[in-house]
């Protein structure tokens, strides 16, 4: 109709939406697949590296097994080696087998020989005749007799001291000894096998303990063990009393003026590290110690540490060649800078008796502090302090038959007292707070902490000991040892004594030295026989170097030896020297 607009078929555009819909979705599509492949690449890659892995996998696992079969073989060949090892114990085993018998083959070819020189020298000339005594008399405590007037008779008057010995007389008996009956080590043997009987001399050393000090320690810990001072209950008490007690009867046995003198320590060697200590900080850099070239280590480190710390000079008077101090060179190390002298009564290496006397003079004239080592004076003859005129005197417990572990340090009443501490703790204190504190006087002002209760029981009962035997009797004893062994070893060729010619100016402790033996091979032997010494320097290198030698072999002697003892020391350098020719 003319004047009308054409109508459009509504159809057409919805077709043409769809159509437009369709290309959208074919283009999502599109893209999805393109999606898809790259999902797939990369499930390849992914499968692909999983492919390299279980490679990898595959390689570790064959790395591994070729580790495990490298470990197997190693643990194969350490297999190997641990029964080589076996084998090797076992031929060491073996050769030491053959060592100890070769040793023991040794021994019996020595006893032998010793039996065979027994039996030669059981032989005696008497007034020109001779005659065979079996030995197991003149072993028999000196029963044997041989009158001198009727040749060949046997008599009681003049006994026999061993086969090599001859005629003399003997004044203790072999056996039956009350004084070594008191001993009881003195009863036992030593060694392999059945042992042989001890003899005794490292008496320098040590003491051996009489049963009347074993006694007591045992009695105090089975009756009387507790802490002693401030406890009320019964216990307490009788420890108190019998520590106080031992104390009590030292203090008069060393002839001190009063118990609150004698200090309990644990030897001679912490004693002087005391005086060392606690003296020591009164002196000033510059000042001067004296002391000899005899002294043992312990009267002697103490010194140079205190030297160190304090910038101290020590001076050293010179020993002889018959191993005794030089008294002009003693005197001429004293200056206006001397503060202190130390010097040992007796030396502990030669036995050589200093003359304390005109030391002490010396050192008084220069108004200096006095110190005696009694280590071994303590251990020959008895203490008077009062007398010595010293201001301190140490000793150790352990030489004096008594326990170890347990010693005095003996110094004037007044310079104790004017002492700082020596070391801090218990019992030594008067009051403490948080800021400070104050101590008690001597005794318990060196004594903090808890002592040794024991000790100082068993060292009261040693020196109740030594005076219920008696000083005339103990020193008798060891000069009859002492001249007897010193006439015995200067008849052995080859050897040589040192210190002073005179046995009047020394103790029971002789050292000596041989020229086909080093003191330890002298001292191994010996023990093989029974016979225990000393070899090696003695605590004294300063004075071994004086001598020039690294050390001696070192018989010391005590009062509960005797003449049997001697003649075993004798017979087995006899031994040394034939073996080492």
């Amino acid at each position: 109709m003319a004047g009308q607009s054409a109508s459009v078929d509504p159809r057409i555009g919805v077709e043409s939406a769809l159509f437009g819909i369709e290309s959208q979705l074919f283009g999502i599509e599109r893209r999805l697949i393109g999606l898809e492949r790259r999902l797939i690449g990369m499930e390849s890659r992914l499968f692909g590296m999983e492919s390299r892995l279980i490679g990898m996998e595959s390689g570790l696992f064959g790395m591994e097994s070729r580790l495990i079969g490298m470990e197997s073989r190693l643990i194969g060949m350490e297999s190997g080696l641990i029964g080589m090892e076996r084998r090797l114990i076992g031929m060491e085993s073996g050769l030491i087998g053959m060592e100890s018998g070769l040793s023991d083959m040794e021994s019996g070819l020595f006893g032998m020989e010793s039996g065979l020189f027994g039996m030669e020298r059981r032989l005696i000339a008497v007034d020109g005749r001779l005659i065979e005594v079996p030995w197991q008399w003149l072993r028999g405590g000196g029963r044997l007799m041989l009158a001198t007037r009727a040749p060949g008779q046997i008599a009681p008057e003049a006994p026999l001291r061993s086969p090599e010995d001859g005629l003399g007389s003997y004044p203790f008996p072999v056996s039956d000894d009350p004084i070594r009956a008191d001993f009881p080590i003195l009863s036992r043997t030593v060694g392999a096998g059945a042992g042989k009987p001890l003899a005794y001399l490292d008496n320098a050393a040590t003491a051996q303990k009489p049963r009347s000090v074993i006694d007591a320690v045992t009695r105090f810990y089975e009756h009387e063990n507790a802490n002693i001072h401030r406890g009320v209950h019964y216990l307490s008490m009788h420890a108190t009393d019998a520590y106080d007690g031992a104390r009590e009867r030292i203090a008069r046995a060393i002839g001190a003026a009063h118990p609150a003198e004698v200090i309990f320590v644990r030897g001679t060697t912490e004693a002087i590290n005391l005086v060392a200590s606690s003296l020591g900080q009164r002196f000033e850099a510059g000042d001067e110690i004296v002391l000899t070239g005899m002294e043992h280590h312990a009267n002697l480190v103490p010194w140079q540490l205190l030297a160190e710390r304090r910038g101290l000079t020590l001076r050293f008077a010179a020993v002889t060649d018959s191993g005794e101090i030089d008294l002009d060179d003693f005197r001429s190390q004293f200056t206006a800078r001397t503060r202190l002298a130390a010097f040992t009564q007796v030396s502990n290496a030669l036995g050589t008796i200093n003359p304390v006397a005109e030391m002490m003079a010396i050192a008084r004239e220069r108004g200096a502090y006095v110190l005696i080592d009694g280590a071994q004076g303590a251990a020959h003859g008895p203490v008077d302090v009062g007398a010595l005129g010293a201001d301190f005197y140490a000793f150790s417990g352990h030489k004096v038959v008594g326990p170890d572990g347990i010693g005095v340090l003996w110094g004037r009443r007044a310079l104790l007292d004017s002492m700082p501490p020596y070391q801090g703790g218990g019992d030594m204190i008067e009051r403490v707070t948080l800021t400070g504190s104050t101590f008690r006087s001597s005794p318990e002002r060196f004594e903090a902490g808890t002592p040794n209760i024991s000790g100082a029981i068993g060292l009261g009962a040693a020196f109740d000991y030594l005076a219920r035997i008696g000083w005339e009797t103990i020193e008798a004893r060891e000069r009859d040892l002492l001249d007897y062994a010193t006439a015995r070893l200067t008849e052995i060729e080859g050897l040589r004594i040192l210190g002073p010619a005179s046995t009047a100016a020394k103790v029971s402790v002789i050292s000596f030295v041989m020229d086909s033996a080093h003191p330890h091979d002298i001292g191994t032997i010996l023990d093989t026989e029974g016979v225990a010494i000393r070899a090696g320097h003695h605590c004294a290198q300063p004075l071994m170097e004086r001598f020039r030698i690294a050390g001696t072999a070192r018989a010391s002697i005590a009062f509960y030896n005797n003449r049997d003892d001697i003649d075993r020391l004798i017979a087995g350098l006899h031994k040394v020297k034939r073996f080492f020719g």
